[in-house]
């Protein structure tokens, strides 16, 4: 097993939050992404090869990628709150989208770390595989509306055989 492929460690570095008056504050994601020298989002090779580094292989490389791709277009401090009758009950955090309210374990710091977040999603998918990603739109194979995202499915595949070396 590799390193990024362990549980991450909760205890590593400080749990830094960019929160003022419950509203994330301005230019935090360029703060997080300078601080961690990661960039803003990741382009679809750096997702590929950060998924290939913590252990995913073949078909499950593609759809690691396809998750990625889908969930966060590899923005690494993406957001997206769930809303219920006005009110805010969850947000979704990070290139993995982990939900906090699911995931509370899961700063988000951890979940804004592309490395930490890959590790915990790799862990996870070794022992429950893709269930906390599945949803109407199949493993990002479909699109909201129902239709095939070929789009999606060919450039993740072309990916994935790019960092395998199977060009």
């Amino acid at each position: 097993m590799t390193a990024a492929a362990q549980i991450p460690r909760w205890s590593r570095g400080a749990r830094v939050a960019l929160v003022v008056g419950g509203a994330i504050v301005a230019g935090a994601a360029t703060w997080w992404a300078t601080r961690h020298n990661w960039p803003e989002r990741l382009s679809g090779r750096q997702v590929a090869e950060l998924l290939y580094r913590a252990g995913w292989r073949g078909a499950d490389l593609e759809d690691a990628i396809r998750i990625v791709l889908g969930e966060s277009a590899g923005v690494v401090r993406a957001r997206n709150r769930n809303v219920r009758n006005g009110h805010i009950i969850s947000t979704d955090r990070g290139i993995w989208q982990w939900n906090d309210a699911a995931w509370p374990q899961i700063s988000d710091a951890d979940a804004d770390d592309p490395e930490r977040a890959t590790a915990y999603a790799y862990h996870v998918w070794q022992r429950i595989g893709w269930q906390p990603w599945r949803g109407r739109t199949q493993l990002h194979t479909l699109k909201r509306d129902g239709r095939p995202d070929v789009a999606l499915v060919a450039r993740a595949r072309a990916l994935a055989r790019a960092v395998e070396g199977q060009t």
